[in-house]
């Protein structure tokens, strides 16, 4: 079968990237009907030259329309259309979704890896923790030994529920680095960051009510979506570029959606760090619907090469932009220290979801790590684990 000639238009000038444009023209010819399942479109080095554009925006776009069902490839053969889209927009939206509903019985995924790394022959990506050995051991036993010396019984007794004061500063000023400009007071301290997700999801999302994700997704996120008996729907990814907008749309269009939960950088478990336009666009729809995002930050500083990209809540000019992170992934795990960054609107509430949680996070721990902080000593290892 000879592969059929596409008609397609672009704007060179336009703001939007070449590859979107050309998703949109194909969709546009398949949904009216004018490209027929089964038809053989052009191999994208043929389409690349015949627009005389780069066959990295073809592979693009053929990719993206293959995960939302438009397209189907076949080994040897070629690129077809999948699939009859007449009357079938419903389904070309919802394929590649995952749902979590409040019906779905709770299970131990994040249990069952844990148990796993203990077998012979398993090498555990699961916890996403540095090994044994780059623990800073010694600097955390020196901390304590300071704290306790320096503060005797009140580094023992309850902190206050937002976190000890001296800490939420420093973290202020640490990502003031990242361009994420806040007060001492938009800092809520956790119990590390997956706690930092659970208060996030109970304090915005009720029983039934639906969470907008990546698809694949952090397990974390999917466990605490069941124990909460909340509704958690998948979005799928456009190879490295995150979230496909142009279906999240159409789902925030048809389907109350009262909070996005997204990782931008070095999504958990695919790698993949959402590209800058990408994430100003994220944040436009967000605004336009008026739909809180939940950004988990806690790969953020695990980049060996290239450009370090700012955070969505360094872009976020409304707080609309709840961000999670913690210092677990690079510090101490077991130490359980996180922490939430979120404006007015959100932060009382949080708090007081917080407090009702488990009253604070240690203070003991909050002030080893103030201490190590002030020494530099994330920034040693940092530069270590990297």
């Amino acid at each position: 079968m000879n592969p059929h000639t596409l008609a397609v238009t672009l704007n060179r000038d336009g703001e939007e990237p070449i590859y979107r444009q050309l998703i949109q023209s194909i969709k546009l010819q398949i949904e009216s009907g004018e490209l027929t399942a089964g038809t053989r479109l052009p191999a994208s080095r043929d389409l690349a030259r015949q627009l005389n554009i780069s066959r990295i925006s073809v592979v693009n776009a053929y990719a993206e329309l293959r995960s939302e069902g438009y397209l189907s490839a076949h080994a040897g053969r070629g690129t077809f259309v999948a699939r009859e889209m007449n009357g079938a927009g419903g389904d070309s939206r919802t394929s590649g979704m995952t749902t979590v509903s409040e019906n779905t019985a709770p299970d131990d995924s994040i249990r069952d890896l844990m148990r796993l790394r203990h077998k012979s022959g398993v090498i555990n990506f699961g916890s996403g923790s540095p090994p044994l050995e780059f623990f800073p051991v010694h600097y955390f036993r020196e901390a304590l030994n300071a704290v306790l010396d320096r503060d005797g019984a009140g580094a023992l007794n309850y902190e206050i529920p937002e976190g000890y004061l001296p800490l939420r500063g420093m973290i202020r000023d640490y990502v003031g680095a990242m361009g994420i400009m806040c007060s001492p007071n938009n800092i809520l301290v956790t119990g590390g960051t997956q706690q930092a997700l659970d208060l996030v999801i109970q304090s915005l999302v009720g029983e039934g009510e639906t969470i907008v994700t990546e698809n694949p997704t952090y397990i974390g996120v999917i466990d605490i979506a069941r124990t909460r008996r909340v509704n958690l729907h998948g979005i799928c990814m456009v190879n490295e570029a995150g979230l496909a907008l142009d279906r999240l749309e159409n789902y925030v269009l048809d389907n109350e959606v009262k909070l996005i939960y997204v990782m931008p950088s070095f999504q958990n478990p695919t790698g993949y760090e959402m590209p800058l336009h990408r994430r100003r666009q994220l944040l436009n729809l967000a605004n336009q619907y008026n739909i809180p995002i939940l950004e988990d930050g806690v790969h953020n500083e695990f980049i060996y090469e290239g450009e370090t990209l700012p955070p969505l809540k360094a872009l976020d000019e409304t707080g609309i932009v709840i961000y999670a992170s913690g210092f677990t992934k690079m510090l101490l795990p077991g130490a359980r220290i996180g922490y939430i960054i979120a404006d007015g609107r959100y932060y009382q509430r949080l708090v007081r979801v917080k407090q009702a949680a488990d009253i604070s996070t240690s203070g003991l721990n909050q002030r080893a790590l103030h201490y190590m902080l002030q020494r530099g000593v994330l920034a040693g290892q940092l530069e270590r684990n990297n």
